[in-house]
Protein backbone atom coordinates (compact mmCIF):
# COMPACT_ATOMS: atom_id res chain seq x y z
CA UNK A 1 0.00 0.00 0.00
CA UNK A 2 1.37 3.39 -1.04
CA UNK A 3 -0.15 6.66 0.11
CA UNK A 4 -3.14 6.32 2.42
CA UNK A 5 -5.93 8.64 1.27
CA UNK A 6 -8.59 10.04 3.57
CA UNK A 7 -11.83 9.53 1.65
CA UNK A 8 -15.41 10.49 2.41
CA UNK A 9 -18.40 9.00 0.61
CA UNK A 10 -21.72 10.83 0.69
CA UNK A 11 -24.64 8.47 0.03
CA UNK A 12 -24.56 4.84 1.18
CA UNK A 13 -26.79 3.20 -1.39
CA UNK A 14 -25.57 0.32 -3.53
CA UNK A 15 -22.67 2.20 -5.10
CA UNK A 16 -21.71 4.14 -1.99
CA UNK A 17 -21.54 1.26 0.46
CA UNK A 18 -19.68 -1.05 -1.95
CA UNK A 19 -17.19 1.72 -2.72
CA UNK A 20 -16.69 2.52 0.97
CA UNK A 21 -16.01 -1.08 1.97
CA UNK A 22 -13.75 -1.67 -1.03
CA UNK A 23 -11.61 1.45 -0.51
CA UNK A 24 -11.18 0.53 3.16
CA UNK A 25 -10.01 -2.90 2.00
CA UNK A 26 -7.44 -1.18 -0.22
CA UNK A 27 -6.13 0.47 2.95
CA UNK A 28 -7.59 3.98 2.86
CA UNK A 29 -9.27 5.85 5.72
CA UNK A 30 -12.95 5.93 4.68
CA UNK A 31 -15.86 7.92 6.14
CA UNK A 32 -19.33 7.08 4.84
CA UNK A 33 -22.25 9.48 5.35
CA UNK A 34 -25.98 8.96 4.87
CA UNK A 35 -29.10 10.65 6.30
CA UNK A 36 -30.77 7.26 6.91
CA UNK A 37 -30.19 6.81 10.66
CA UNK A 38 -31.28 3.16 10.62
CA UNK A 39 -28.91 2.29 7.79
CA UNK A 40 -25.99 4.02 9.49
CA UNK A 41 -26.70 2.29 12.81
CA UNK A 42 -26.73 -1.11 11.11
CA UNK A 43 -23.54 -0.39 9.19
CA UNK A 44 -21.77 0.53 12.42
CA UNK A 45 -22.72 -2.95 13.66
CA UNK A 46 -21.42 -4.51 10.45
CA UNK A 47 -24.84 -5.18 8.93
CA UNK A 48 -24.89 -4.63 5.17
CA UNK A 49 -28.00 -2.82 3.86
CA UNK A 50 -28.11 -4.96 0.70
CA UNK A 51 -27.39 -8.50 -0.40
CA UNK A 52 -24.06 -8.43 -2.20
CA UNK A 53 -21.53 -11.32 -2.13
CA UNK A 54 -18.43 -10.37 -0.13
CA UNK A 55 -19.86 -7.09 1.17
CA UNK A 56 -20.55 -8.13 4.80
CA UNK A 57 -17.02 -9.49 5.09
CA UNK A 58 -15.51 -6.31 3.59
CA UNK A 59 -17.50 -4.11 5.98
CA UNK A 60 -16.52 -6.22 9.00
CA UNK A 61 -12.85 -6.13 8.02
CA UNK A 62 -12.89 -2.36 7.55
CA UNK A 63 -14.56 -1.78 10.90
CA UNK A 64 -12.19 -4.14 12.70
CA UNK A 65 -9.16 -2.42 11.17
CA UNK A 66 -10.48 1.00 12.16
CA UNK A 67 -10.38 2.19 8.56
CA UNK A 68 -14.14 2.32 7.94
CA UNK A 69 -16.45 4.80 9.67
CA UNK A 70 -20.16 5.54 9.21
CA UNK A 71 -22.13 8.56 10.35
CA UNK A 72 -25.15 10.75 9.73
CA UNK A 73 -24.07 14.21 8.50
CA UNK A 74 -24.31 16.79 11.26
CA UNK A 75 -25.64 20.35 10.73
CA UNK A 76 -22.05 21.49 10.97
CA UNK A 77 -20.36 19.40 8.29
CA UNK A 78 -17.17 17.62 9.34
CA UNK A 79 -13.91 18.63 7.75
CA UNK A 80 -13.77 17.26 4.22
CA UNK A 81 -11.34 14.50 3.39
CA UNK A 82 -8.73 14.72 0.64
CA UNK A 83 -11.20 13.08 -1.76
CA UNK A 84 -14.99 13.26 -1.63
CA UNK A 85 -17.00 10.68 -3.57
CA UNK A 86 -20.67 11.52 -4.13
CA UNK A 87 -23.09 8.63 -4.62
CA UNK A 88 -26.50 10.11 -3.82
CA UNK A 89 -29.57 9.22 -5.86
CA UNK A 90 -30.51 10.89 -9.16
CA UNK A 91 -34.06 9.69 -9.90
CA UNK A 92 -35.48 10.27 -13.36
CA UNK A 93 -38.40 12.63 -13.95
CA UNK A 94 -41.24 12.19 -16.44
CA UNK A 95 -39.39 14.57 -18.76
CA UNK A 96 -36.55 12.09 -19.14
CA UNK A 97 -34.16 14.27 -17.17
CA UNK A 98 -32.32 12.99 -14.11
CA UNK A 99 -32.99 14.95 -10.93
CA UNK A 100 -29.53 16.03 -9.80
CA UNK A 101 -30.51 18.53 -7.11
CA UNK A 102 -29.13 16.36 -4.31
CA UNK A 103 -25.79 16.02 -6.11
CA UNK A 104 -25.56 19.76 -6.65
CA UNK A 105 -26.31 20.49 -2.99
CA UNK A 106 -23.65 18.11 -1.75
CA UNK A 107 -21.00 19.33 -4.19
CA UNK A 108 -21.53 22.95 -3.23
CA UNK A 109 -21.57 22.10 0.48
CA UNK A 110 -18.28 20.21 0.30
CA UNK A 111 -16.65 22.84 -1.94
CA UNK A 112 -17.57 25.57 0.54
CA UNK A 113 -16.16 23.47 3.38
CA UNK A 114 -12.85 23.12 1.54
CA UNK A 115 -12.81 26.88 0.92
CA UNK A 116 -13.59 27.76 4.52
CA UNK A 117 -10.79 25.49 5.75
CA UNK A 118 -8.32 26.98 3.31
CA UNK A 119 -7.48 23.62 1.71
CA UNK A 120 -7.98 22.14 -1.73
CA UNK A 121 -9.90 18.92 -2.22
CA UNK A 122 -11.03 16.63 -5.01
CA UNK A 123 -14.76 15.98 -5.46
CA UNK A 124 -15.66 13.00 -7.67
CA UNK A 125 -19.29 12.50 -8.66
CA UNK A 126 -20.24 8.83 -9.00
CA UNK A 127 -23.99 9.45 -9.30
CA UNK A 128 -25.35 9.19 -12.84
CA UNK A 129 -25.81 12.62 -14.45
CA UNK A 130 -27.36 14.16 -17.54
CA UNK A 131 -24.86 15.12 -20.24
CA UNK A 132 -23.58 18.59 -19.43
CA UNK A 133 -24.41 18.50 -15.70
CA UNK A 134 -20.81 18.37 -14.45
CA UNK A 135 -19.85 21.47 -16.42
CA UNK A 136 -22.87 23.29 -14.94
CA UNK A 137 -21.93 22.13 -11.43
CA UNK A 138 -18.35 23.32 -11.92
CA UNK A 139 -19.71 26.73 -12.99
CA UNK A 140 -21.84 26.93 -9.83
CA UNK A 141 -18.76 26.12 -7.73
CA UNK A 142 -16.89 28.92 -9.46
CA UNK A 143 -19.77 31.35 -8.88
CA UNK A 144 -19.67 30.44 -5.17
CA UNK A 145 -16.03 31.49 -5.03
CA UNK A 146 -14.76 27.94 -4.51
CA UNK A 147 -12.83 27.41 -7.74
CA UNK A 148 -9.48 27.49 -5.94
CA UNK A 149 -10.68 25.17 -3.18
CA UNK A 150 -12.29 22.24 -5.02
CA UNK A 151 -11.61 20.31 -8.20
CA UNK A 152 -14.83 18.70 -9.40
CA UNK A 153 -15.05 15.82 -11.88
CA UNK A 154 -17.35 13.02 -13.00
CA UNK A 155 -16.21 9.50 -12.10
CA UNK A 156 -18.85 6.99 -13.25
CA UNK A 157 -19.12 3.53 -11.73
CA UNK A 158 -19.46 0.28 -13.65
CA UNK A 159 -20.40 -2.09 -10.83
CA UNK A 160 -22.80 -4.94 -11.50
CA UNK A 161 -25.16 -5.96 -8.74
CA UNK A 162 -24.23 -9.46 -7.63
CA UNK A 163 -20.54 -9.04 -8.56
CA UNK A 164 -19.90 -5.47 -7.36
CA UNK A 165 -16.95 -6.24 -5.05
CA UNK A 166 -15.30 -8.35 -7.73
CA UNK A 167 -15.87 -5.59 -10.31
CA UNK A 168 -14.34 -2.95 -8.04
CA UNK A 169 -11.08 -4.85 -7.75
CA UNK A 170 -10.95 -5.93 -11.41
CA UNK A 171 -12.31 -2.96 -13.37
CA UNK A 172 -12.38 -2.92 -17.14
CA UNK A 173 -12.59 0.88 -17.13
CA UNK A 174 -11.55 3.64 -14.75
CA UNK A 175 -13.12 6.77 -16.23
CA UNK A 176 -12.41 10.34 -15.12
CA UNK A 177 -14.42 13.15 -16.69
CA UNK A 178 -13.45 16.83 -16.65
CA UNK A 179 -10.17 16.25 -14.81
CA UNK A 180 -6.53 16.82 -15.68
CA UNK A 181 -4.28 13.89 -14.88
CA UNK A 182 -1.19 16.03 -14.33
CA UNK A 183 -2.93 18.64 -12.17
CA UNK A 184 -4.24 16.03 -9.71
CA UNK A 185 -0.74 15.10 -8.63
CA UNK A 186 -1.32 11.35 -8.45
CA UNK A 187 -4.45 11.43 -6.25
CA UNK A 188 -6.37 9.05 -8.53
CA UNK A 189 -3.57 6.50 -8.81
CA UNK A 190 -3.13 6.67 -5.03
CA UNK A 191 -6.86 6.06 -4.57
CA UNK A 192 -6.70 2.91 -6.72
CA UNK A 193 -3.28 1.77 -5.58
CA UNK A 194 -2.76 -1.87 -6.55
CA UNK A 195 -5.97 -2.14 -8.56
CA UNK A 196 -5.41 -2.96 -12.25
CA UNK A 197 -7.37 -1.14 -14.90
CA UNK A 198 -7.02 1.25 -17.80
CA UNK A 199 -7.51 4.94 -17.00
CA UNK A 200 -9.58 6.98 -19.45
CA UNK A 201 -9.44 10.77 -19.09
CA UNK A 202 -12.43 12.28 -20.91
CA UNK A 203 -14.28 15.55 -21.07
CA UNK A 204 -17.00 15.61 -18.42
CA UNK A 205 -19.82 15.42 -20.97
CA UNK A 206 -18.12 12.51 -22.72
CA UNK A 207 -17.88 10.61 -19.43
CA UNK A 208 -21.53 11.37 -18.61
CA UNK A 209 -22.63 10.18 -22.04
CA UNK A 210 -20.43 7.07 -21.75
CA UNK A 211 -22.23 6.05 -18.55
CA UNK A 212 -25.67 6.44 -20.15
CA UNK A 213 -24.56 4.84 -23.41
CA UNK A 214 -23.12 1.83 -21.59
CA UNK A 215 -26.36 1.02 -19.83
CA UNK A 216 -28.38 1.79 -22.97
CA UNK A 217 -26.14 -0.64 -24.87
CA UNK A 218 -26.85 -3.30 -22.25
CA UNK A 219 -30.56 -2.65 -22.78
CA UNK A 220 -30.14 -2.86 -26.56
CA UNK A 221 -28.34 -6.20 -26.31
CA UNK A 222 -30.95 -7.75 -24.01
CA UNK A 223 -33.89 -6.60 -26.13
CA UNK A 224 -32.23 -7.56 -29.41
CA UNK A 225 -31.42 -11.07 -28.20
CA UNK A 226 -34.98 -11.54 -26.93
CA UNK A 227 -36.52 -10.46 -30.23
CA UNK A 228 -34.25 -12.86 -32.15
CA UNK A 229 -35.27 -15.55 -29.64
CA UNK A 230 -38.99 -15.12 -30.38
CA UNK A 231 -38.36 -15.10 -34.14
CA UNK A 232 -36.31 -18.27 -33.82
CA UNK A 233 -39.03 -19.97 -31.83
CA UNK A 234 -41.61 -19.07 -34.50
CA UNK A 235 -39.44 -20.85 -37.08
CA UNK A 236 -38.84 -23.84 -34.85
CA UNK A 237 -35.17 -23.19 -34.19
CA UNK A 238 -33.25 -22.53 -31.00
CA UNK A 239 -32.07 -18.90 -31.01
CA UNK A 240 -29.76 -19.58 -28.09
CA UNK A 241 -27.53 -21.45 -30.53
CA UNK A 242 -27.84 -18.62 -33.03
CA UNK A 243 -26.73 -16.03 -30.51
CA UNK A 244 -23.99 -18.26 -29.15
CA UNK A 245 -22.41 -18.40 -32.61
CA UNK A 246 -22.99 -14.68 -33.23
CA UNK A 247 -21.05 -13.74 -30.10
CA UNK A 248 -17.98 -15.62 -31.33
CA UNK A 249 -17.33 -12.71 -33.71
CA UNK A 250 -15.26 -10.47 -31.44
CA UNK A 251 -13.77 -8.34 -34.22
CA UNK A 252 -16.88 -6.14 -34.31
CA UNK A 253 -16.77 -5.58 -30.55
CA UNK A 254 -19.59 -7.95 -29.73
CA UNK A 255 -19.50 -8.99 -26.08
CA UNK A 256 -21.19 -12.17 -24.84
CA UNK A 257 -22.53 -10.31 -21.79
CA UNK A 258 -26.35 -10.08 -21.99
CA UNK A 259 -26.33 -11.50 -25.52
CA UNK A 260 -28.65 -14.35 -24.77
CA UNK A 261 -32.40 -14.68 -25.17
CA UNK A 262 -34.15 -14.59 -21.84
CA UNK A 263 -36.32 -12.29 -19.76
CA UNK A 264 -36.90 -8.55 -19.79
CA UNK A 265 -34.42 -6.16 -18.21
CA UNK A 266 -35.13 -4.30 -14.97
CA UNK A 267 -33.36 -2.89 -11.93
CA UNK A 268 -32.35 0.58 -10.85
CA UNK A 269 -29.95 1.44 -13.69
CA UNK A 270 -31.11 0.31 -17.13
CA UNK A 271 -34.69 1.68 -17.11
CA UNK A 272 -33.54 4.99 -15.63
CA UNK A 273 -30.46 5.52 -17.79
CA UNK A 274 -32.16 4.50 -21.04
CA UNK A 275 -34.86 7.06 -20.29
CA UNK A 276 -32.22 9.66 -19.47
CA UNK A 277 -30.41 9.04 -22.76
CA UNK A 278 -33.66 9.45 -24.69
CA UNK A 279 -34.43 12.61 -22.75
CA UNK A 280 -30.98 14.02 -23.51
CA UNK A 281 -31.53 13.40 -27.22
CA UNK A 282 -35.02 14.90 -27.36
CA UNK A 283 -33.90 18.06 -25.62
CA UNK A 284 -31.55 18.61 -28.55
CA UNK A 285 -34.07 17.54 -31.26
CA UNK A 286 -32.13 14.32 -31.96
CA UNK A 287 -34.37 11.45 -33.09
CA UNK A 288 -33.37 8.09 -31.54
CA UNK A 289 -36.06 5.54 -32.51
CA UNK A 290 -34.26 2.51 -31.09
CA UNK A 291 -33.55 4.04 -27.69
CA UNK A 292 -37.07 5.49 -27.53
CA UNK A 293 -38.55 2.09 -28.41
CA UNK A 294 -36.55 0.11 -25.83
CA UNK A 295 -38.99 0.47 -22.89
CA UNK A 296 -41.94 -0.45 -25.11
CA UNK A 297 -40.08 -3.43 -26.57
CA UNK A 298 -39.03 -4.55 -23.09
CA UNK A 299 -42.61 -4.32 -21.78
CA UNK A 300 -43.86 -6.30 -24.78
CA UNK A 301 -41.34 -9.00 -23.97
CA UNK A 302 -42.47 -9.59 -20.39
CA UNK A 303 -46.09 -9.39 -21.56
CA UNK A 304 -45.27 -12.18 -24.00
CA UNK A 305 -44.38 -14.32 -20.98
CA UNK A 306 -47.91 -13.80 -19.65
CA UNK A 307 -49.70 -14.97 -22.79
CA UNK A 308 -49.27 -18.76 -22.26
CA UNK A 309 -51.04 -18.49 -18.88
CA UNK A 310 -54.11 -16.60 -20.09
CA UNK A 311 -57.08 -18.92 -20.44
CA UNK A 312 -54.95 -21.86 -19.30
CA UNK A 313 -54.22 -21.28 -15.60
CA UNK A 314 -55.83 -19.76 -12.53
CA UNK A 315 -52.98 -19.70 -9.98
CA UNK A 316 -49.54 -18.52 -11.06
CA UNK A 317 -46.40 -19.06 -9.01
CA UNK A 318 -43.44 -16.77 -9.65
CA UNK A 319 -40.15 -18.59 -9.11
CA UNK A 320 -38.03 -15.51 -8.38
CA UNK A 321 -39.06 -11.84 -8.24
CA UNK A 322 -35.81 -9.85 -8.04
CA UNK A 323 -34.88 -8.14 -11.28
CA UNK A 324 -31.68 -10.23 -11.46
CA UNK A 325 -30.81 -13.63 -9.97
CA UNK A 326 -28.38 -13.49 -7.06
CA UNK A 327 -29.68 -10.16 -5.70
CA UNK A 328 -32.57 -9.02 -3.48
CA UNK A 329 -33.28 -5.95 -5.62
CA UNK A 330 -36.90 -5.78 -6.86
CA UNK A 331 -36.79 -2.27 -8.32
CA UNK A 332 -38.36 -2.27 -11.82
CA UNK A 333 -38.61 -6.07 -11.60
CA UNK A 334 -40.22 -7.46 -14.78
CA UNK A 335 -41.43 -10.48 -12.79
CA UNK A 336 -43.40 -8.21 -10.44
CA UNK A 337 -44.74 -6.22 -13.38
CA UNK A 338 -45.93 -9.46 -14.96
CA UNK A 339 -47.45 -10.58 -11.66
CA UNK A 340 -49.39 -7.32 -11.41
CA UNK A 341 -50.50 -7.75 -15.04
CA UNK A 342 -51.84 -11.26 -14.32
CA UNK A 343 -53.60 -10.15 -11.13
CA UNK A 344 -55.46 -7.45 -13.04
CA UNK A 345 -56.79 -10.23 -15.26
CA UNK A 346 -58.21 -12.09 -12.30
CA UNK A 347 -55.49 -14.70 -11.78
CA UNK A 348 -54.05 -15.58 -8.38
CA UNK A 349 -50.35 -14.82 -7.98
CA UNK A 350 -47.84 -15.93 -5.36
CA UNK A 351 -44.06 -15.98 -5.36
CA UNK A 352 -41.01 -17.68 -3.92
CA UNK A 353 -37.59 -16.01 -3.88
CA UNK A 354 -34.73 -17.13 -1.62
CA UNK A 355 -33.38 -13.58 -1.29
CA UNK A 356 -36.11 -11.02 -1.95
CA UNK A 357 -38.56 -10.82 0.96
CA UNK A 358 -41.15 -8.25 -0.08
CA UNK A 359 -42.81 -8.43 3.31
CA UNK A 360 -39.80 -6.72 4.89
CA UNK A 361 -39.48 -4.01 2.25
CA UNK A 362 -39.50 -0.42 3.45
CA UNK A 363 -38.88 3.12 2.28
CA UNK A 364 -38.77 3.79 -1.45
CA UNK A 365 -39.06 0.06 -2.25
CA UNK A 366 -42.27 -0.21 -0.23
CA UNK A 367 -43.71 2.82 -2.03
CA UNK A 368 -42.79 1.29 -5.38
CA UNK A 369 -44.42 -2.03 -4.49
CA UNK A 370 -47.57 -0.30 -3.23
CA UNK A 371 -47.90 1.67 -6.46
CA UNK A 372 -47.32 -1.44 -8.56
CA UNK A 373 -49.29 -4.05 -6.64
CA UNK A 374 -51.78 -2.18 -4.48
CA UNK A 375 -52.83 -3.51 -1.10
CA UNK A 376 -53.41 -7.04 -2.38
CA UNK A 377 -50.00 -7.81 -3.86
CA UNK A 378 -48.61 -11.32 -4.37
CA UNK A 379 -48.21 -13.44 -1.29
CA UNK A 380 -44.93 -15.12 -0.48
CA UNK A 381 -44.58 -18.88 -0.16
CA UNK A 382 -42.06 -19.74 2.51
CA UNK A 383 -40.64 -22.59 0.47
CA UNK A 384 -40.78 -23.83 -3.10
CA UNK A 385 -42.94 -26.86 -2.29
CA UNK A 386 -45.79 -24.69 -0.99
CA UNK A 387 -45.66 -22.53 -4.10
CA UNK A 388 -45.68 -25.52 -6.45
CA UNK A 389 -48.51 -27.30 -4.62
CA UNK A 390 -50.65 -24.13 -4.81
CA UNK A 391 -49.93 -23.28 -8.46
CA UNK A 392 -51.21 -24.66 -11.74
CA UNK A 393 -48.75 -22.48 -13.66
CA UNK A 394 -45.16 -21.47 -12.90
CA UNK A 395 -43.16 -18.55 -14.28
CA UNK A 396 -39.47 -19.40 -13.83
CA UNK A 397 -37.24 -16.32 -13.73
CA UNK A 398 -34.39 -17.86 -11.69
CA UNK A 399 -32.54 -21.15 -12.01
CA UNK A 400 -32.91 -22.41 -8.46
CA UNK A 401 -30.69 -25.38 -7.54
CA UNK A 402 -32.03 -28.61 -9.17
CA UNK A 403 -35.37 -27.03 -10.03
CA UNK A 404 -36.36 -29.81 -12.49
CA UNK A 405 -35.67 -32.43 -9.82
CA UNK A 406 -37.73 -30.52 -7.27
CA UNK A 407 -40.70 -30.24 -9.65
CA UNK A 408 -40.58 -33.99 -10.27
CA UNK A 409 -40.44 -34.63 -6.53
CA UNK A 410 -43.46 -32.36 -5.98
CA UNK A 411 -45.29 -34.10 -8.88
CA UNK A 412 -46.03 -30.85 -10.67
CA UNK A 413 -48.02 -31.38 -13.88
CA UNK A 414 -49.09 -27.84 -14.77
CA UNK A 415 -47.66 -25.23 -17.13
CA UNK A 416 -44.05 -24.05 -16.82
CA UNK A 417 -43.04 -20.88 -18.64
CA UNK A 418 -39.24 -20.63 -18.59
CA UNK A 419 -37.68 -17.24 -19.32
CA UNK A 420 -34.07 -18.04 -18.36
CA UNK A 421 -33.36 -21.40 -19.99
CA UNK A 422 -33.00 -23.66 -16.95
CA UNK A 423 -31.04 -26.80 -17.92
CA UNK A 424 -33.22 -29.95 -18.19
CA UNK A 425 -36.41 -28.04 -17.41
CA UNK A 426 -37.81 -28.69 -20.88
CA UNK A 427 -38.13 -32.42 -20.15
CA UNK A 428 -40.66 -33.41 -17.52
CA UNK A 429 -44.31 -34.38 -16.91
CA UNK A 430 -45.32 -30.71 -16.97
CA UNK A 431 -46.25 -28.58 -19.99
CA UNK A 432 -43.18 -26.56 -20.92
CA UNK A 433 -42.96 -23.26 -22.80
CA UNK A 434 -39.62 -21.57 -23.41
CA UNK A 435 -40.10 -17.84 -23.92
CA UNK A 436 -37.44 -17.56 -26.63
CA UNK A 437 -36.77 -21.15 -27.70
Amino acid sequence: MGNIVRVEIVGLGYVGVVTAASLARVGHEVYGYDFDHHKVANLRRGIAPIHEPGLPEAIAAGLAAGRLHFAVPEPEAPAPAEVTLIAVGTPIAASGRLDTRAVRRVVLDRAESYRDLGVRGLILIRSTLNPGDTDEIVSSVERAGCADAATVGFHPEFLREGTAIEDFFAPELIVLGGLNETALGGKITALYDGIPGAYHWLRATEAELLKLAGNAWHGVKITFANEIGRIGRAYGCDARRVMQVLTQDRKLNVSPAYMRPGFAYGGSCLPKDIGALGGAASRNAVTVPLVAALPTANDQHWRAAAEPFLGQCERIGLVGVSFKPGTDDVRESPALALGSFLRLRGLGVRYHDPLADLGRAGGAVAEYLSALLGSGGPFASADLRRLVEWSDGLLVTQALPDLPGALRQFEFAGLVVDVVGVPDLASGPWRYVGLCW
